[in-house]
């Protein structure tokens, strides 16, 4: 169940990822990889707030939510980085919605991997992995 939430949070991030490189991009006329960065990150940011008050609830203590955050956090500069660099490439041979939605595709399953068995580790036993 927990991969299905990370999808449908995954599908908003990606909606609000596009609208931000759009904004930037088309808007701004800021360069494809700066754009891509500012979307990952407010996607990113967004994607905290869903993934730790529904996909992954119940996973952490309040104590724990500076250190929660500062792996999260962590894990998505990578796939950030990751993403900008990737979606830069792609753009140059496709449109860059389609790149958008193609580096999502591979960064999505990284992404779900590192923040399930890293950031949102159940934190007593018999909970939900």
């Amino acid at each position: 169940m927990q991969a299905v939430r990370f999808a449908v949070v995954g599908l908003g991030n990606t909606a609000t990822c596009l609208a931000v490189i759009w904004l930037c991009r088309v808007q701004l006329h800021l360069a494809v990889w700066f754009a891509s960065g500012v979307g990952y990150a407010i996607g990113t940011a967004q994607s905290y707030a869903l993934n730790r008050a529904w996909t992954f609830a119940g996973h952490a203590s309040e104590a724990r939510v500076a250190t929660q955050a500062a792996a999260f956090l962590t894990v998505n500069v990578v796939c950030g980085l990751i993403f900008a660099w990737l979606n830069a490439g792609l753009s140059a041979f496709v449109s860059l919605p389609v790149a958008t939605v193609l580096t999502m595709a591979v960064v999505t399953p990284l992404s779900f991997g590192l923040n399930r068995w890293l950031v949102f580790r159940a934190n007593h036993k018999g909970a939900e992995r």
